[in-house]
């Protein structure tokens, strides 16, 4: 959810899962080609430097550089 908190399972390898908020604030640009290649930039708090992975539209995304406040 953009602009309110989202809930994101997250696996610890051990098993079990539990919930980790994350909140997204802006997705810049807000729009692009419907044959990909564009640079997508998600700003907010709660990412995961080590783990995150992100999926637009059901395509799974290639995260070049994250932060705790920027994918």
């Amino acid at each position: 959810m953009v602009n309110g908190l989202s809930v994101l399972l997250v696996g610890l390898g051990t098993g079990v899962e539990i919930p980790a908020v994350i909140n997204v604030d802006s997705v810049s640009p807000d729009s692009g080609s419907v044959y990909g290649g564009q640079l997508v930039t998600l700003t907010g708090v709660g990412f995961d430097p080590e783990g995150s992975t992100v999926t637009l539209n059901a395509a799974d995304c290639a995260v070049t550089e994250i932060t705790e406040t920027q994918v």
